[in-house]
């Protein structure tokens, strides 16, 4: 099945980033953690799992458009438990991650900007930025096509080459 592969993917995936975890000095892992904390970026573990569900859910869906609806709450309420009791791994994951990208005194910088009130504000108002960015890109790119495909067709036209 799709989905227990998919499963396997991000646990094996997940594995493999334990070993560069050791790394972490104590001191920095406690910054990095409170960054996390203050960021709220384990809150993006329920956003994921609502993907995951209504990913899941189509393709129940599609394949039996009939299914019970108490199969469906069962599939959601299981997703979110693996979701709930994996939440350490994905959380190991984003501190060798933030590890990677920042040294200790960014993470630092970082969490005390946070904790102002703009950054207060700015992680309240990011996801709906990073949304209608998203969007926004699209129409942007959508926009494009149209000259896109004229340059690329008079560019071949002109150097004689057949699609």
């Amino acid at each position: 099945m799709k989905l227990a592969k998919a499963l396997f993917l991000v646990v094996s995936l997940a594995c493999g980033q334990g070993a560069s975890a050791q790394a972490v000095s104590a001191d920095k892992r406690a910054d990095i953690e409170r960054l996390i904390e203050v960021t709220g970026v384990m809150t993006i573990t329920q956003q994921l799992s609502n993907v995951f569900i209504t990913n899941i859910t189509q393709m129940v869906k599609k394949q039996n458009p009939n299914v019970p609806p108490q199969v469906l709450d069962a599939m959601r309420e299981e997703v979110n438990a693996v979701f709930a009791e994996h939440l350490p791994m994905f959380k190991e994951m984003c501190v060798v991650l933030y590890d990677k990208y920042f040294t200790l005194d960014e993470v630092r910088g970082l969490t005390q900007f946070y904790e102002t009130p703009l950054g207060r504000k700015t992680i309240s108002v990011m996801p709906a930025l990073t949304q209608e960015s998203l969007t926004l890109g699209m129409r942007w790119g959508q926009a494009m096509e149209p000259v896109i495909d004229q340059r690329i067709r008079a560019r071949f036209k002109k150097e004689n080459v057949r699609l």
